[in-house]
């Protein structure tokens, strides 16, 4: 046994495809999109997903959502109750 299935078997074992359990029940209800922002459709269906949201938590230099139209004060306006966190550094 290596140490990350070590890890993982402390946190519930795995399942048959090498996932934890732990995993699945922390990642219960989650869905991955990847989008190309650098478009105009894919801004427009990142928004689309945001104001459907209840938090948003972005990464990008600073200004740059504003940029595309999608700052926080921009998004609050059409979703009153979106929460945001950024993380930049």
């Amino acid at each position: 046994m290596n140490h990350l299935q070590a890890i993982l078997f402390d946190t519930g074992g795995l399942t048959e495809n090498n996932t934890s359990y732990w995993w699945h029940s922390v990642s219960r209800n989650k869905k991955s999109v990847t989008l190309n922002l650098k478009t105009d459709q894919g801004r427009q269906i990142a928004k689309d997903l945001i104001l459907k949201s209840d938090v948003l938590i972005e990464n990008f230099k600073p200004g740059t959502l504003e940029k595309w139209g999608m700052g926080p004060e921009d998004l609050k306006k059409e979703n009153s109750g979106l929460i945001t966190a950024r993380i930049s550094g």
